[in-house]
């Protein structure tokens, strides 16, 4: 073994807590295959006896149409994708370059987020002919990014750095499978393991060599351009930088307790559904080839010998079902809960602003965490194209918001607590002033004064104006009135 299909502790520690969701996930059949791992023996119960168990089990599924439900209300308005340049706008309908569109691609996002508490995607690029075309021929060849939904299963492994105090994704490596046409018949394929490891500046794969036992790395070593690992995380439930745990776990341990009862009820019905026979006062040959049933006659020599059918009474019958039907209405409950935030009543209003996030359900944190990845997505799809998608705006709803206004996002962000020098660099990220402007404070500020002071000087001299003209449109009643002139005679 070459070590890079290792997983990493990390990943084998929520592994662990993935086992029974992912179990549940794959349905009755999964569950049974499962076996004593998830129904156990009982003391004393033969083999083939708990085959017989096993196989009158049925699953009532809750976790599966929890996860699926949800993720269909969460999506229950259109996704709108709005301000995208004309070179993404094939994303929309064709997200994954095989024809699945990015609604589709928010619904696997939000199962993926209750499931394992986190969801990943990575913004590749066709690697087929990297090493033969510049990036103009890319272009006019009409190659195109595309998605590339990465489970948690499969990123088996990943190393980071900090930058600037922000974690930093340095190696990610992804198992995978890949399905080649067999050598031995042309009409066959067959399943190939392989593991794809991303480096800040360059992708490398290594394939499991049956003959060696080994993952041998491929000659050709394809160039990342972007010089970062394009992968986006989620979370609706995080630990720490890539970890996170199950949301929906305790859903998951209560299906798992509903699972058990009712193999034990289904076991227990079907014994009492089949009453036996006590049969007291025979001698031990006169039982020997006895036939019991209709049309049948028992003799004996005792006078005292009895036979009698002995049923069950019931009593645990309907404790089993009353065990099963809380265990449903707690299933309901945990399922409800998804949807509900915990509410607080906090005096001030930065407690209040500190709550917020805390106040919103699951699922809010997990649709505003999908929309932010699919945004991201854009933007990183125009890096590989030289396209600017900063202003793409991704949102739940019947209509499309406004064309974005660069000025009025700046003036909105005076209200928070940015200093003038981050909101003048603000200020040059989104164009609106020149990204050589140098910002002085000093001569701002004299700036500033000078715009004061010539302001007022106008509004004085305005003053003024106003003053003289009207002094000039009122008459003068100081003189008295003069008196007519004579007329001629």
């Amino acid at each position: 073994m070459s070590g890079v299909e290792i997983p990493s502790d990390q990943y084998l520690y929520m592994a662990a807590q993935w086992a029974l969701p992912l179990t549940l996930l794959g349905g009755v059949s999964k569950m049974k295959e499962a076996g004593e791992g998830y129904l156990p023996k009982e003391p004393r119960e033969t083999k083939e006896a708990y085959k017989v168990r096993l196989a009158r089990t049925s699953l009532f599924n809750v976790y599966k149409k929890t996860v699926q439900s949800a993720a269909g209300q969460a999506l229950s308005e259109p996704l709108i994708i709005s301000n995208v340049p004309k070179e993404l706008e094939f994303l929309q309908n064709n997200a994954t370059g095989d024809g699945r569109s990015m609604t589709e691609i928010a619904d696997d996002l939000v199962q993926e987020h209750l499931i394992f508490g986190k969801s990943h995607i990575i913004v590749d690029f066709p690697t087929s002919a990297s090493a033969k075309m510049n990036y103009s021929e890319f272009k006019q060849a009409g190659f195109r990014p595309y998605l590339n939904i990465v489970s948690s299963v499969s990123l088996i492994g990943w190393e980071y750095n900090l930058d600037m105090g922000y974690p930093r994704l340095d190696l990610v490596r992804l198992s995978e499978t890949e399905i080649e046409r067999s050598t031995e018949n042309p009409w066959l394929t067959q399943n190939k393991k392989q593991v794809r490891v991303w480096h800040n500046d360059f992708v490398e794969v290594y394939k499991y060599n049956d003959g060696v036992d080994q993952y041998i790395p491929e000659d050709n070593v394809y160039r990342n351009s972007l010089g970062f690992i394009p992968l986006i995380t989620g979370y609706a439930a995080k630990k720490g930088f890539m970890l996170a745990e199950p949301p929906l776990e305790d859903l998951a341990q209560i299906n798992l307790t509903h699972w058990q009862s009712s193999s034990d009820q289904r076991n227990i019905l079907h014994i009492a559904r089949v009453p036996f026979i006590l049969a007291s006062g025979f001698g031990s040959d006169e039982l020997q080839g006895m036939e019991i049933g209709s049309n049948r006659v028992v003799n004996s020599t005792n006078a005292e010998a009895d036979m009698k059918y002995i049923e069950h009474t019931g009593k645990a019958i309907e404790a089993g079902s009353k065990d099963l039907a809380s265990l449903e209405e707690q299933m309901r409950v945990l399922g409800a809960e998804i949807f509900m935030g915990q509410s607080k009543d906090r005096q001030t209003a930065t407690a209040r602003q500190l709550d917020s996030v805390e106040a919103m359900s699951l699922m809010q944190l997990t649709t505003r965490s999908v929309l932010r990845m699919i945004k991201d997505a854009y933007v990183i799809a125009g890096m590989w194209l030289g396209v600017d998608a900063s202003d793409v705006t991704v949102q739940l709803g019947q209509t499309a918001p406004s064309e974005p206004n660069p000025t009025a996002a700046i003036v909105s962000m005076k209200d928070l607590p940015l200093t003038n020098t981050q909101l003048f660099e603000e200020a040059k990220r989104r164009g609106i002033i020149s990204p050589d402007a140098k910002y002085d404070e000093a001569a701002l500020k004299a700036e500033r004064d000078k715009r004061v002071e010539e302001q007022s000087e106008a509004a004085e001299a305005l003053k003024q104006e106003s003053e003289e003209k009207l002094e000039q449109s009122v008459p003068d009643t100081s003189k008295g009135e003069e008196e007519p002139a004579e007329e001629p005679s």
